[in-house]
């Protein structure tokens, strides 16, 4: 396998990481997400929206396509008001188009994937037709360059969920006040793959240390130039973050 390719399996597999627990998105959201036809359209999954009214999540966002799809299980019958409004906003804000799926008696998947892919696949083209369609392709960096590109940036190594008694003021993957203040973007690496971008602040920290680069407080940067992109060497050092140039002790 290419590396390009390695880098875009693993972003992929930490999307399809995001969906545990929801059984009807992974029955549907995870065939997209390895379909072969659709590996030019880098997708998000669980990703976050900032709102005047609170973080909103989209179960799987193409942001290049500016599509956003929704699997509405059984519970959401009792929040049909709610939902509408949500997606009102989610609208407004990423200036997306909405597809909803409805999970009842009469829902059959194979048809329902089939419906979800054409949806996808004619946004595609039709970008495409209009030229402004940007194909989906892996870059890769140098850390110690991304470190002066992007000098108020935490880059974190993550191996695992940390457990709720996780303290970040401790230990070798300690984040101090002072670099708490000052970043401003927070980039998840998993192996060597950037698998999560996002913008903080400083009372994004609030729940550091709890699944931290999987759901997180601050907001989420799709269009980011690190994002999906992999390091061209080895994580040679013992912690498990590396900071920015600007970001000091």
């Amino acid at each position: 396998m290419e590396k390009t390719n390695t880098h875009k399996t693993k972003y992929i597999v930490e999307q399809v990481h995001k969906l545990k627990n929801k059984p009807y998105e992974i029955l549907l959201i995870a065939p997209l997400l390895t379909d072969p036809e659709l590996l030019d359209i880098r997708p998000f999954t669980q990703h976050s929206v900032q709102s005047d009214s609170g973080l909103f999540f989209i179960d799987l966002y193409y942001s290049d396509l500016k599509i956003a799809i929704e699997i509405d299980e059984e519970y959401h019958e009792k929040q049909i008001t709610e939902d509408t409004e949500r997606e009102r906003i989610i609208t407004e804000k990423e200036q997306c188009t909405f597809k909803r799926v409805k999970i009842d008696d009469k829902f059959d998947f194979t048809t329902t994937l089939k419906i979800l892919k054409e949806f996808i696949v004619s946004k595609r083209d039709e970008l495409i037709k209009l030229g402004s369609f940007t194909k989906w392709t892996i870059k890769t960096f140098d850390i110690s360059q991304a470190q002066k590109d992007h000098p108020k940036t935490v880059f974190f190594k993550a191996t695992k969920p940390f457990d709720s008694g996780f303290d970040p003021t401790r230990g070798p993957i300690r984040i101090s006040e002072q670099i708490r203040k000052n970043a401003d973007t927070f980039a998840t690496i998993s192996g060597d793959t950037v698998t999560n971008v996002y913008s903080i602040k400083l009372e994004d920290w609030e729940n550091y240390g709890q699944g931290l680069g999987y759901i997180h407080k601050g907001l989420e940067l799709p269009n980011h130039s690190l994002l999906s992109s992999g390091t061209t060497e080895q994580w040679i050092v013992t912690s498990n973050r590396i900071l920015g140039n600007d970001l000091k002790e």
